[in-house]
């Protein structure tokens, strides 16, 4: 009986967990779906971002039938340049650029992931590696020979002394 108690109990606590997880789920889509709507204007609208480092990008805004390029840096946002583009092209792009793939972004990721797991495992390129080093480290020694100190002066390829 005390087992029966026990297994249930264990149902009772995945079912609820399960529900819960399902409840965020939807709750989640609904909020994502309304605040998309809800951040698109009528007559504006961001069709493309390209981030250029730290707190710095380039914004190209649709606003009525005129496409404009601003740049953003911290708190500063500067028009830089109104653009003449096809129209018919930008909206397709448009299109399917405002729709969030999350299938596409985890197979992008989970194939670097791979590879990077490949690359691991291959001894070869280890190698090639290795002697790219040697072949960089040479030339650096010859550059710097040509700046007054001899190559001799560096020291054995093998240890870090003179």
């Amino acid at each position: 009986m005390d087992t029966t108690v026990t297994v249930f109990k264990g149902f009772v606590y995945l079912v609820g967990f399960g529900s819960i997880l399902f409840l965020t789920y939807i709750t989640t889509r609904f909020l994502g779906t309304r605040m998309n709507k809800a951040s698109k204007g009528k007559y504006l609208s961001i069709v493309d971002t390209v981030t250029l480092g730290m707190n710095k990008q380039l914004y190209l805004v649709k606003a009525g039938n005129q496409f404009i390029l601003m740049a953003s840096s911290g708190k500063n946002l500067e028009f830089i340049k109104e653009i003449k583009l096809d129209e018919l092209d930008m909206e397709m792009d448009a299109e399917t650029n405002n729709t969030f793939d999350f299938k596409a972004i985890f197979d992008k990721y989970f194939q670097n992931f791979k590879n990077k797991k490949n690359d691991n495992n291959d001894e070869p390129n280890s190698n090639m590696e290795a002697s790219r080093f040697k072949g960089n480290l040479q030339r650096l020694k010859i550059l710097s020979s040509k700046f007054g100190k001899p190559v001799e002066d560096y020291g054995d390829d093998n240890i870090n002394e003179k």
